[in-house]
């Protein structure tokens, strides 16, 4: 398979398509990689490539298609590598279409992100140091590409090529989470060593992390069908709440014991859970707004109480962000449960009587 693509009738969400690259001859197959690698504005708000674009409502961008190509050449002006960075993430996307390992979102749809929420705090210019900041993930990426990228070598290249992928899903963590703040009226300033933010009036220090995972294809397929563990009458709320406290817990533990943070926020969608806060928000017929959860952990801080905010990134018909605030003292309470759960799991205990352990705890 070397072609894929996902949308509506009326709007296609993301597509890429590779053939024309791709030739074979006496049993052998060749790549030709593509040479131009600055993405346009296509038609119905589409960004990218004639072989690899996406849908920048679907992204949940905040700028149009249009304002995205002028502000891709902007930070090529200024030094963010972005042509070399595409081409490493275009190969690797061929790659794993080639293995049949391919996500359903490639992993250049981080660019145009990254370029988007860089666009929109630029223009804001309301935090102190932000410039400084910008600058040093430039510099970050231009020396990570400056080291190269093994196209010689495919298992260097493959971890070369997830570092990279990290390297961008971590700073656009930060970018996401200081571009919410600044539109909910906060006061920031971004200091050049310690915590990411610092609230300025009351000196509220704020950490962002990323969990970042990359699962073999072997792992994928469930031992059980998802269905029986997680319907309608058996949701567990606790239970899910338990499975992303034990998800962040390392990083519960740097940010509170280590960095002295009041407030944590771990974007979880590059996790196994990420699909988890969708789920919570179905269930639990609630909103879980971004923006509302990063306001109550700024009213915990405030209060004295300690907070962590998960959120993650759905891409669809119009993309959206799923978050949830959560009291530091509850996180600890649910990673205790899920240690304990885990240990029942060891035992060889059945993931029906896990959900009849979940379901106790949430009447509890």
């Amino acid at each position: 398979m070397l072609g894929l693509g996902f949308g509506t009738p009326d709007r296609q969400f993301l597509q890429r398509n590779y053939s024309q690259f791709i030739t074979t001859e006496n049993q052998m197959d060749t790549v030709t990689l593509p040479t131009d690698y600055e993405p346009k504005a296509l038609d119905r708000g589409a960004f990218g490539f004639d072989f690899c674009s996406v849908n920048t409502k679907s992204l949940g961008c905040i700028h149009s298609a249009e304002q995205l190509e002028r502000l891709w050449q902007d930070l090529v002006k200024q030094g963010l590598p972005l042509s070399n960075m595409s081409q490493a993430f275009i190969v690797y996307d061929i790659c794993l279409m080639r293995m049949n390992r391919s996500p359903a979102v490639p992993a250049w749809a981080s660019l145009p992100q990254l370029v988007d929420f860089i666009g929109a705090i630029e223009r804001g210019k309301q935090a102190p140091g932000l410039d400084r900041r910008i600058k040093q993930a430039i510099n970050n990426f231009r020396g990570i590409m400056r080291r190269g990228i093994r196209f010689d070598n495919e298992d260097e290249f493959m971890k070369q090529v997830i570092e990279l992928s990290k390297a961008v899903d971590s700073w656009l963590a930060e970018i996401r989470v200081l571009w919410f703040l600044i539109k909910r009226g906060h006061n920031l300033s971004l200091p050049p060593k310690g915590n990411d933010f610092t609230v300025k009036d009351t000196g509220i220090k704020i950490e962002v992390k990323a969990r970042l995972e990359h699962m073999p294809r072997e792992l994928y397929s469930p031992q059980e069908q998802p269905n029986e563990v997680f319907s309608g009458s058996t949701f567990s709320s606790s239970g899910l709440l338990m499975t992303i406290g034990l998800l962040v817990s390392d990083e519960v533990k740097e940010a509170f014991d280590r960095k002295q943070a009041q407030i944590l926020v771990v974007d979880i969608s590059h996790s196994f859970c990420g699909w988890l806060l969708p789920v919570i928000s179905q269930f639990g017929k609630a909103p879980l707004d971004f923006g509302m959860a990063l306001d109550e952990a700024i009213s915990l801080a405030n209060k004295g109480t300690s907070s962590v905010v998960v959120y993650c990134h759905s891409i669809g018909t119009i993309g959206r962000f799923y978050a949830l605030a959560m009291n530091k003292h509850d996180v600890d309470l649910f990673v205790s449960a899920g240690q304990e759960t885990l240990r029942a799991v060891e035992k060889k205990v059945t993931s029906r009587q896990i959900l009849e352990l979940l379901s106790k705890l949430d009447n509890d």
